[in-house]
């Protein structure tokens, strides 16, 4: 099959299928590694993965997946991961704030806390 020039670009025959705006389509595994860069023998493992399979269809010995219903499955498996330095920020609030929160209940209480945070600290500072 030839391959297409659009606008300057080369676009192999596989490409034109995926992206011909069919977003409906059924693909097979084989069409559907090159769609998700996935393999396909990661492809085949999620099949029958115990926690939310890859939905599916058999037809004979061919399996086939809806484009529509794998993109919503892969949004159910997105995952966007911090920069460590921004998760310890954020723990780090957490825990003052939990800090500040337990002294102010101990104070209310007539107790003192036992671990007093150091006064230079800019949320309990008074």
């Amino acid at each position: 099959m030839p391959r297409l020039r659009r606008r300057g670009l080369e676009i192999a025959p596989t490409d034109r299928a995926i992206d011909d705006g069919a977003s409906d389509r059924y693909l097979s595994l084989k069409a559907l590694a090159g769609y998700s860069g996935l393999s396909v023998r990661t492809l085949r493992g999620h099949l029958q993965a115990q926690r939310s399979p890859l939905p599916h269809y058999r037809v004979g010995a061919k399996i086939l997946v809806r484009r529509l219903e794998f993109d919503a499955w892969m949004r159910r498996h997105f995952h966007q991961s911090q920069h460590p330095d921004c998760t310890a920020a954020a723990v780090n609030r957490l825990v003052d704030e939990l800090c500040v929160d337990v002294a102010s209940t101990l104070t209310a209480a007539g107790r003192q806390p036992e671990n007093r945070a150091p006064s230079s600290h800019p949320r309990l500072r008074g």
